[in-house]
C-alpha cells in the first residue's frame, strides 16, 4: 500500500550543490540547500505528543530549529516552542513535542488561517508570509519580519494580496519563488517576493503549474519537497481523509507547466496517521510531518 518516491538526493549549503541552481535558502532552513528531500512512505512513525495538554490548531506549518520555533496558521498565525531544536531526529514517540503557544507578535485573525512559510525578498532578508482563504477588507496574505530583539520571533510587517481570491490552501518556499497552492484554479502558482521589506507584498503570479491528473484535494496544507538535476520540483498536498498527494511540476522554461500526479498515499487504520491536515518539513532531520490539527500534537512522521 505503501512505497517510496525513489530516486537518490545531493547535499549542500546555500544556493545548490554543484552545477544545479536550487535557489535561496537561510538559516531559517537549517542548512538546507535545495535538493530533493525524497520521503519514503513506507517509512513513517507516529509521534504522540498528548501529554503536553495542548490543542495544536495550524492547517500549514513551518518548523525551524534555527528559530526555534514551529509556527502554524489557522484561526490566526501563531509560533509553539521547537523543544528538541538542533537535535537530530531519533524516533522517540514525543520527538516533536511542542512548548508554549504565541500569537505572532502584531497578528490578528485577518493575517493567516490557511498557509505559513518563510520567503526571502531580493536582498535576503527573511519574512514570515501567511494565507488567508479568501480576500478580505486587508488582501489575503501577510508579512511578518524578523525581530532582532526577540531571538525566533516575528513582528507583522504589512498586509498583501494575492490573485488567488478564495481557497488558498498553502504557501512554501521554493528557493526562488513563494509557491501558492489554490483549490479554486487547480493550479500552484509562483510569485516573485518584492526587492525589499519596503515595497508592496501585492503580488501577481510569475508561473503556474496546472495539475494534469486529478486535483490537489480536498483538505489543507502543503510542503515543497526540493528540486532534482533535472530542475523538476517536488512537493506534497493531502485529501480530508489523510491522503497524500504527491507532485512534480515541471522545471521553468519547458514550455506549458504542468503538475504531474505521481500517485496517491491512501490513508488506512493502520497507517502512522493520527490527524489530517498540516504539511510542515523538518530540514535539519529531513522528515516530512503530517497531522496534528486540534488533536493535541500527534503527528505522523515520514523519513527518506
Amino acid at each position: 500500500m505503501l512505497g517510496s518516491l525513489g530516486g537518490g538526493s545531493v547535499r549542500g549549503f546555500g544556493r545548490g550543490v554543484g552545477s544545479v541552481d536550487y535557489g535561496y535558502f537561510g538559516p531559517e532552513y537549517d542548512g538546507w540547500a535545495g535538493d530533493r528531500i525524497d520521503i519514503n512512505f513506507s517509512n513513517g512513525t507516529v509521534d504522540d505528543d498528548a501529554s503536553t495538554n495542548f490543542s495544536w490548531s495550524g492547517l500549514d506549518g513551518f518548523l525551524s530549529s534555527e528559530l526555534g520555533y514551529f509556527y502554524s496558521g489557522y484561526s490566526r498565525p501563531q509560533s509553539f516552542v521547537h523543544t528538541r531544536a538542533g537535535v537530530s531526529y531519533t524516533g522517540l514517540p514525543n520527538f516533536y513535542s511542542t512548548g508554549t503557544v504565541d500569537n505572532i507578535h502584531g497578528s490578528t485573525s485577518d493575517h493567516g488561517d490557511r498557509g505559513v512559510t518563510v520567503g526571502y525578498t531580493a536582498d535576503k532578508s527573511p519574512v514570515l508570509i501567511t494565507g488567508s482563504s479568501s480576500v478580505n477588507a486587508t488582501g489575503n496574505i501577510a508579512a511578518f519580519t524578523r525581530d532582532n530583539s526577540r531571538s525566533g520571533k516575528f513582528t507583522f510587517l504589512r498586509t498583501g494580496t494575492l490573485d488567488i481570491t478564495t481557497d488558498l490552501t498553502a504557501l512554501d518556499w521554493d528557493g526562488t519563488y513563494l509557491l501558492a497552492f489554490s483549490r479554486t484554479t487547480q493550479s500552484i502558482r509562483a510569485y516573485t517576493l518584492p526587492s525589499d521589506t519596503a515595497q508592496s507584498f501585492d503580488l501577481t503570479y510569475t508561473y503556474e503549474w496546472n495539475i494534469s491528473t486529478g486535483d490537489l484535494g480536498d483538505g489543507y496544507g502543503g510542503a515543497y519537497l526540493g528540486q532534482d538535476a533535472d530542475g523538476y520540483r517536488y512537493v506534497v498536498s493531502q485529501d480530508g481523509n489523510r491522503d497524500v498527494f504527491r507532485w512534480r511540476l515541471d522545471p521553468i522554461g519547458s514550455g506549458t507547466l504542468n503538475a504531474t500526479n505521481l500517485g496517491i498515499i491512501v490513508a488506512t487504520s493502520t497507517d502512522p496517521v493520527y490527524g489530517q491536515y498540516t504539511l510542515a518539513v523538518d530540514h535539519l532531520n529531513r522528515t516530512l510531518l503530517q497531522g496534528a490539527h486540534n488533536i493535541d500534537g500527534r503527528f505522523s512522521v515520514w523519513q527518506e
